[in-house]
């Protein structure tokens, strides 16, 4: 915190909320570090310090160790808002933020932030304090690939989008979808949430699975999507075998697949994990952060 308000008195604000971004997601006392300041959060004196810290702000003046370290979250979001509405606009995606010798990226957004969003409100989530922007790190190291982030920009629309990208032949995406009638399996536990453990008929998914798989590679997608919980474990690895035998063969057609998702125990947790792969087998897993709840009628117990 220290770092964060030296940048303040400094004016260096944007540097500073970035820094907020990465520490937030450090670990103190075996815990998050958004959690924690989550769990201590008393909202009357949260209120009163975000409107002390948008003055303070809004007056060039550096703010004190002893109100930023009480609460934070009041930080974060008077110097969120503070740079949103009070500073030049910088509309176009910035990389020019470096936290100790990584770079990032501060993306500015606009209009429709998050409208309504139930995610926006759940413990441990970044979107329910930092409301007008987010941070991209510039790279990405994971099972020892290297990716780089590139932020431009976007279209205002959806449309506009899609013409952007055929426009530029950039990429084809395949999303599949099932019309076979095998229904999901679950446990349900006293709370009503559920654990799903299958489908009633695996045969007739696996042979849907391959009709869809042959329309990608008709279609020439570059990138095939199945949709949350259609796909099993096991027919993920079958489908993970034909992209290989497929690239190893020569073959044109897809270069990656996400297999959907589904329920998996993983060292006694309880995951809803979906993979991404291409030819050189998994590339990518990603365990899903937020469960579905009641309110989307059905409680995954995750």
């Amino acid at each position: 915190m220290d770092k964060v308000l030296a940048l303040i008195s400094a004016e260096r604000l944007r540097d500073a909320l970035v820094r907020l971004w990465v520490v937030a997601d450090e670990r103190v006392a075996n815990d998050r570090a958004l959690n924690a300041w989550e769990s201590g959060l008393i909202p009357a004196t949260h209120d009163r310090l975000r409107k002390q810290f948008l003055k303070l702000f809004a007056e060039g003046k550096s703010i004190g160790p002893l109100p930023a370290k009480q609460d934070p979250l009041a930080l974060i979001v008077a110097l969120d808002e503070h740079l949103a509405h009070f500073t030049p606009v910088h509309r176009v995606p910035r990389l020019d933020h470096e936290i100790d010798n990584a770079r990032y990226w501060l993306v500015r957004h606009f209009a429709s932030r998050r409208p309504n969003a139930r995610v926006a409100g759940q413990h441990g989530n970044k979107s329910h304090w930092f409301r007008y922007h987010s941070v991209i790190p510039a790279e990405y190291a994971t099972r020892g690939l290297r990716l780089k982030v590139q932020v431009r920009e976007a279209p205002a629309t959806t449309e506009a989008r899609l013409k952007v990208l055929v426009a530029a032949d950039a990429i084809r995406v395949f999303v599949g979808h099932f019309t076979d009638a095998a229904i999901l399996t679950s446990e349900e536990n006293a709370e009503g949430k559920k654990f799903f453990t299958g489908l009633t008929d695996d045969g007739a998914r696996w042979t849907e699975i391959e009709r869809q798989l042959d329309r990608a590679v008709e279609r020439h997608a570059d990138l095939i999507v199945f949709p949350e919980l259609t796909v099993l474990p096991v027919h993920r690895e079958r489908i993970h075998a034909w992209l290989r035998q497929r690239l190893d063969a020569g073959e044109t057609g897809p270069a990656l697949i996400v297999a959907g998702s589904f329920h998996e125990r993983d060292k006694g947790r309880r995951v809803n994990r979906a993979e991404l792969a291409g030819a050189s087998g998994l590339i990518l897993t990603h365990d899903k952060i937020r469960p579905f709840g009641k309110a989307e009628g059905v409680a995954e117990n995750i």
